[in-house]
């Protein structure tokens, strides 16, 4: 039950800082969320790395791509194995002029639940529902690779 608990932190963390009348940008955001989920990864013994900057991006794209980060980490942590060697993860970013890619990749194993197909299915969908793509692979030795590519003009959710 420590993975809900751990969603729900994050997803307070997100709250919070929505409601801000300053809120900074989404890049100092990211940096607050990553670092949140370096240090629970740390508390439990998974690494955490991230690589590449977190571009300015538009508003309209800042709660989703927050979302899909959480709900991502979410699974990685929900499926670390606590004391398997060589167990990690990275979330890396790279932008273009028109668009932002995101790929989470862990060597934690891959989820084979109904909690895992619903959680895959719901980053799938809000991303396909801003025109952008997503793809995963799951080796069957363990493992998840999420990749998430948006077009920086997004259509605002509602």
């Amino acid at each position: 039950m420590n993975w809900i608990s751990d969603l729900v932190s994050a997803m307070s963390l997100m709250v919070e800082r929505g409601t801000r009348s300053n809120a900074e940008d989404f890049g100092s955001y990211m940096e607050e969320i990553v670092g949140f989920w370096t240090r629970l990864c740390a508390s439990r013994g998974l690494k955490l790395s991230v690589n590449g900057e977190v571009p300015a991006l538009p508003d309209s794209l800042h709660l989703p791509l927050a979302l899909v980060l959480h709900e991502i980490m979410g699974e990685v942590v929900r499926h670390y194995e606590p004391g398997a060697v060589g167990q990690a993860a990275a979330v890396a970013f790279a932008a273009s002029a028109t668009d932002i890619s995101m790929v989470v990749s862990a060597t934690t194993p891959a989820g084979d639940d109904a909690v895992h197909t619903e959680s895959m299915a719901l980053v799938e969908g809000l991303v396909a529902l801003l025109g952008g793509q997503t793809a995963r692979s799951e080796p069957g030795r363990g493992g998840l690779t999420v990749k998430v590519h948006l077009p920086l003009t997004a259509r605002q959710l509602q």
